[in-house]
C-alpha cells in the first residue's frame, strides 16, 4: 500500500480512549450514544478472531452485491472478489444499466421538448 509502518498504528486504542473521553464530554448523550455503539470496538486490540467471518453471515447474493460495489476500490488494494466472473458480469451489467436509464432519460427529454407547450404542461419528467 505504500505505508510507512509506526508502532502508532498497532496502539490505536489510546488514541480512541482519548477520543471517547472527548465526545462523551462535548457531545449532547443521543449523539454520544449513537457514536458509542458504532465505533465500541474501537478500544479492543486488533485481533484475527474475525477474520472470513463475512463468509458465514452473508449469503453468497450479498457478497456478491458487495463485491460489485466494491470491485475496483478493493482491487487497488489487492482484495480479489469471491466470485470474479460474476462479480465483473453483475458490475457491467449495473453499469450498463445505469448508462441506459441516462440515454431513455434523454429521449424521452427530447421528445418531451419536441411537444407543444400546452401537452408539455401536464408531462413531468422526474
Amino acid at each position: 500500500m505504500g505505508l510507512n509502518f509506526n508502532d502508532k498504528m498497532l496502539n490505536f486504542q489510546n488514541l480512541a480512549k482519548d477520543i471517547k473521553k472527548y465526545i462523551e464530554q462535548n457531545l449532547p448523550e443521543n449523539e454520544y450514544s449513537k457514536l458509542k455503539s458504532m465505533h465500541h470496538n474501537l478500544e479492543n486490540t486488533i485481533t484475527e478472531n474475525r477474520v472470513n467471518v463475512y463468509k458465514n453471515e452473508l449469503s453468497k447474493e450479498e457478497i456478491s452485491i458487495l463485491d460489485s460495489i466494491c470491485y475496483k476500490t478493493g482491487n487497488q488494494f489487492g482484495y480479489l472478489p469471491i466470485n470474479v466472473l460474476t462479480t465483473s458480469m453483475f458490475f457491467k451489467f449495473r453499469l450498463l444499466l445505469s448508462e441506459l436509464k441516462i440515454i431513455t432519460y434523454y429521449h424521452l427529454h427530447s421528445l418531451l421538448l419536441k411537444l407543444p407547450l400546452k401537452i408539455r404542461r401536464f408531462i413531468k419528467l422526474s
